[in-house]
């Protein structure tokens, strides 16, 4: 026995299905920009002098080499890297 399908609605639910999914993915765009804003701004005000006590700024470091592919210019232990450089912020912010 054969089922007839009405194509309208299967159409309007494929539809509403493939708008659901991309605004989902338009808001971890949206997180994921603002969190590299917010670390790019953390690391501003480090370079600024602002001392960071929680040494934070070591996966700030990592953050950015892994997210953008660019290596810091600073020097580190095995731990991490310490010193991040104006140009790394420059670098990055680009």
């Amino acid at each position: 026995m054969l089922v007839k399908i009405n194509f309208k609605p299967v159409t309007l639910l494929l539809i509403l299905f493939t708008l659901v999914s991309c605004g989902s993915s338009v808001k971890s765009r949206n997180e994921a920009q603002k969190e590299f804003e917010a670390k790019l701004a953390s690391l501003n005000s480090f370079l600024n002098g602002q001392p960071d006590t929680s040494l934070r700024i070591i996966g700030t470091i990592s953050f950015f080499e892994k997210v953008t592919g660019i290596m810091s210019e600073s020097d580190g232990s095995d731990i991490g890297k310490f010193n991040p450089t104006k140009q790394d912020y420059l670098n990055w912010q680009q």
